[in-house]
């Protein structure tokens, strides 16, 4: 006997799956399909389901884009790009990303750069 959503296996005799409370079925059910790799950290996240946080960066340039990819990274905040430098991110990284810009502009005019 079988749960056909958890898959678990019970000795014959048992009629419903003790966890998921379903009815048991006599054949084996099929594996569930595997589930898909998290994507690392910058590579194009699936942010499907959350709300979204759009920064329009076209004012940064190459070197401060870069820095800013590091720190998002470093930090294991989800993001991704859409042309031209804008920047997707959950909803709930918003304060985390809005620091890292913060760090990113100040280290820009520290440089001597334009923000």
């Amino acid at each position: 006997m079988w749960c056909t959503q958890c898959g678990a296996e019970y000795r014959p005799g048992f009629t419903v799956c003790s966890d998921c409370n379903l009815a048991l079925v006599d054949e084996r059910p099929p594996p569930p399909p595997p589930e898909p790799e998290a994507a690392a950290p910058g590579t194009g996240p699936d942010l499907a389901g959350h709300g979204l946080v759009e920064y329009d960066l076209i004012e940064l340039s190459d070197e401060e884009t870069t820095l800013l990819e590091l720190l998002l990274r470093g930090a294991d905040v989800e993001f991704t790009w859409e042309s031209p430098r804008r920047l997707l991110v959950a909803a709930t990284a918003a304060d985390q990303v809005d620091e890292i810009l913060d760090y990113v502009d100040a280290s820009s005019t520290a440089d001597g750069g334009a923000s």
